[in-house]
Parts: structure tokens; sequence; C-alpha cells
């Protein structure tokens, strides 16, 4: 694990997190809940925004990193062209989609027009920083980090403002600043596409995009379904419950983005050699991950009742949620083992199961607004569960860092589920 880059990505999430936190102070407290509610369906909207290009992005992530280490810098130029365009024109589609989407649950045609650019501009600021990230500069991936925190909190006087308008107004905003600055830095040529070479990698795109998106979702399914089952007011609580877990999983996901780069790299040299790297990585962070989910889900209920004294969260709805962080240093390790084994349909087949999982389990509580949030930990759980179950066999891992790697896992998911346990009792 390169800890250098991690520190990168660590610095540009903390920012990242210290600008969500500021944004959840003041988003619930000016806005009502109904308000509150649509911001927190705007998110659910644009968290698929990875099949904006039929998951080409994803295809260029994979390939680009093979040539940027055999120095072929033309072939590196044809990819980022072919793909920034034939994005931006597909971005337009999906952005048509979002924007329908809001106005059939909130009837605002304004608000809808608004949103409707955000889409093609975030997918392109994306693309730019994923670009960076894969090439391995991982400090302009942080400064580009750290530009889209501050701009996150420059917009909030306008929801003071105008309320929800603000919001949408200053999210356009922070959309166009963020395109144009990483335009500046990391240019790339509109308008010039390889058709071939989309019609050659569109399959593999589209799986990779598929994984991402159920992934996603996956990790914030709680979310999901609250937004299509539950009242505005039930929403709005969850949006500011899915935040503290969003902060906290996102600082691993980020300490994790150079083990995902480093394990694609390995896997081009040795699937062995890839598998002791991501077991030696397991090993040294799933205790922090563990220690540090508890502590702040023992934290969260009394600030959560100081800060946000109108909405009245409940603990174990928050105990499920922030105790899924506990998994992730696991699947995320593994799941980077299977993309870069190309085990493809495994891993969408493991990803489903964890989302039906916690679809049923949720269901199941019916109209109990806990069932979302136990859902999502209990689906999680499985998820990461089967990943072991399946490694032997789909990933050929040796027996002995199997074992190993099982045992690592068993104790602290076993640790993780007990807490969990006993909070819900």
């Amino acid at each position: 694990m390169s800890f250098a880059n991690s520190r990168q990505t660590l610095v540009a999430n903390i920012a990242q997190q210290a600008s969500a936190a500021a944004t959840l102070l003041i988003l619930p407290n000016v806005l009502t809940a109904s308000a509150f509610a649509e911001t927190v369906y705007v998110g659910v909207l644009l968290s698929f925004i990875a099949m904006a290009d039929l998951g080409l992005n994803y295809v260029h992530n994979r390939v680009v990193p093979a040539l940027s280490s055999r120095g072929e810098g033309e072939a590196i130029a044809h990819w980022d062209r072919t793909v920034h365009s034939f994005g931006l024109l597909t971005s337009l589609v999906f952005a048509g989609a979002v924007s329908l989407s809001y106005f059939a649950k909130f009837h605002s045609l304004l608000h809808s027009l608004l949103l409707f650019p955000v889409a093609p501009m975030t997918f392109l600021a994306g693309f730019h920083v994923s670009r960076i990230s894969c090439l391995g500069d991982f400090p302009s991936y942080r400064r580009v980090a750290m530009l889209r925190a501050l701009l996150s909190v420059g917009i909030l006087p306008l929801v003071y403002l105008w309320g929800v308008m603000g919001w949408f107004i200053g999210t356009l905003l922070v959309a166009a600043v963020l395109l144009a600055y990483v335009r500046k830095v990391s240019w790339v040529a509109f308008f010039a596409i390889d058709w071939r070479l989309v019609r050659d990698n569109v399959g593999e795109g589209l799986v990779r995009c598929g994984i991402t998106v159920m992934w996603v979702q996956l990790l914030n399914v709680g979310r999901l379904y609250a937004s299509t089952h539950y009242s505005h007011a039930e929403i709005a609580e969850y949006g500011i419950a899915t935040s503290a877990y969003q902060s906290l999983a996102a600082l691993i996901i980020a300490a994790f983005l150079p083990v995902g780069v480093e394990t694609l790299r390995r896997f081009g040299h040795s699937a062995d050699d890839a598998m002791q790297y991501v077991h030696r990585v397991a090993e040294r962070t799933a205790p922090w991950t563990l220690l540090g989910t508890i502590a702040v889900a023992e934290a969260s209920p009394a600030i959560f009742r100081v800060i946000f004294p109108a909405y009245h969260l409940d603990p174990v709805m928050l105990a499920s949620l922030l105790s899924g962080v506990i998994f992730y240093p696991f699947f995320i390790i593994w799941g980077n083992c299977m993309v870069g084994a190309r085990r493809f349909f495994p891993y969408i087949v493991l990803i489903l199961f964890g989302l039906a999982t916690a679809w049923l389990v949720a269901a199941y509580f019916g109209s109990d607004k806990r069932g979302a949030a136990i859902g999502q930990f209990i689906g999680l759980m499985v998820y990461s569960f089967s990943m072991y179950l399946i490694a032997p066999r789909v990933l050929n891992a040796p027996t002995k860092l199997w074992l190993r790697a099982m045992l690592v896992f068993a104790l602290t998911a076993g640790l993780g589920v007990a807490y969990w346990a006993l909070r819900w009792m």
C-alpha cells in the first residue's frame, strides 16, 4: 500500500468531509424537512452517474495504468479524447432522465431545468478526476477535491437567501466552476470519438458501470429504499443519518483508492502477488476501521440530538447504518481482486445477492423506518461473507492465504456484529 498516496487522498477526503459536515449542519436546519428531502433525492439520482457514458470511463481506468507503465502516451491521449467526447454526448441523455425523475416526484419544472446541466458537468469533471487518479497524480487529485470542498461551502449563503432554490442554483455553480478548473489543469479535446474503440469496449463498459452502479446502491441501499418507500420527513432523516455514514465510509474508500490502482497493476504481473498484497492491507486496516466505526456510532446519537433538535433520529437506525463500514476493508480489496481477475459475472451475482438481501430485510420491517438501515447492515454483511466463501474457487486464492484472510474477517466481523446486536437490545 502506498501510504504517501493514501495520505494525499485522505487529506483531500478530510477536506471534503469538513465541507460535507458544514453542509449537513446548515441544510437540515435552514430548509424544511420536505425541501431537504428534495436535496436527498437529487443525491440518490446522481448516484447513478456511473451509467452516464455506458461505462467507458471504467474501461479507461483499467487500461490507462498499464499504458502509463509502458510509456504509451499517444495511446492514453487517444483513449482520453474518445471517452471524454462520447461521455459528453451520452451524459446529456442521462441528464434528461435525472430531470424527468425529479419532476415526476416533486413537480417543480424550474428545479428540473436547473438540475439538467448538473449531470453532464459532474460526469465530465469526474472523468478528469479519475483520469489523473489512474495516472497516479494524487497531488492533483487532492487539489481538485479540496476545490470541490471549498465550493460546496461557498454556496451555503445562497441557501440562506433563497432556500431550496438557492441550493439548486449553487449546485449548478459548483459543477460549472469545478469543470472549468479541471479542464484547465487536465485538458482534453472535444468531439474526437473513435467509434471503433467505443464498439470494441462498450460491452465491457456496460458490465463495469453496472457493477459500479449496483455497488454504490448496495453501499447506500438504506437511503435508496427510504427514498422510494418512506415519507418526506423520513427521507430527510435518512439524509442526515446517511451523511454521517457516508463521511466515515468515504474516508475508508479514499484511503483505498491507491490500493485499487496498485492491485490492478499487480494483477498485470501476478495474481498471487496481488492477493498477497490486498491481504496484508486488510490485516493492517481492519482493526482500526472497527474501532473507529464503533467510536463514531457511539458518539453520533448524542451529537445529532444537539445539532438537529427538530429531527428524531433512531439510535438503532444510526448504529445499523454506521456499523456497515466495518465490512468496507474486506469487500473493497477483494472486489478489486475480482475486477483485476475479470471475474465480472460472480462479482455481479454477489452484489445482487447483497442488494436483494438488504431489500427483503427492509421490506420485512414494513413501515418501521429502521428497516432500511437494518437491511443495509445485513446486506453488507452477507455480501462480504459471500465474497470470502467463493474466493478460493473464483480467484484461485491459495488455501493458506484464504484461511488467514478468513480468520481476520471472522474476528473483525464477529466483533462488529456483536456490537450491533448490543445496540439493538
